[in-house]
């Protein structure tokens, strides 16, 4: 099953401003590195995964970063496709990686990612499949292994937890409940 979202709020589409030390709504600084990046390698491109706010409303979230592969290198300062998730995004990438959803689709005015989950690889363990399309040419596939995957999702879930700070028990059902509105 497919599942799709398309966020058409403009305030989200806008330029991203990453922020070394995210701020909860309580004031208290992220315990995370200056700026927490995961990245995962793939044959055709790789992933960067790190944290931002939004420029309306300046809410924790994440971006997405997808890079060609040129030659032996990956091209993140020429070539890569940005993604910022919005908050009505961010529970739903989670809950992919947490495996609520089977498949996401997030479709942006310059391209669209489909992630979708995979069970087994040549690798012997499943992995989390990514693809980006952009309009202007540039096509991204890589997988994000379950030690990336892991990361991620801990990243992800706590910029979910500056958004909505309550206790830690409530958002995984939280979250659950936002993608069963997708199935």
């Amino acid at each position: 099953m497919q599942s799709s979202f398309h966020d058409t709020e403009s305030e989200y589409f806008g330029s991203v401003r990453s922020t070394p030390h995210a701020k909860s709504a309580a004031g208290t600084q992220s315990p995370l590195s200056d700026l927490y990046k995961v990245r995962a390698y793939g044959n055709s491109g790789a992933l960067t995964v790190e944290e931002a706010v939004t420029e309306k409303g300046r809410l924790a979230t994440a971006q997405f970063e997808f890079a060609p592969k040129r030659g032996k290198s990956y091209d993140f300062s020429h070539s890569k496709q940005v993604f910022q998730l919005s908050p009505q995004e961010l529970p739903l990438v989670i809950g992919l990686f947490l495996g609520y959803l089977p498949r996401l689709v997030l479709i942006r005015d310059d391209g669209q990612v489909e992630m979708e989950r995979q069970r087994l690889s040549e690798t012997g363990f499943g992995s989390i499949r990514m693809h980006v399309k952009s309009k202007g040419g540039n096509n991204y596939s890589l997988p994000v292994q379950p030690g990336e995957a892991a990361r991620i999702s801990a990243m992800l879930m706590w910029r979910i937890s500056l958004q909505c700070p309550c206790p830690p028990a409530l958002l995984l059902p939280s979250i659950k409940g936002a993608c069963s509105l997708l199935l």
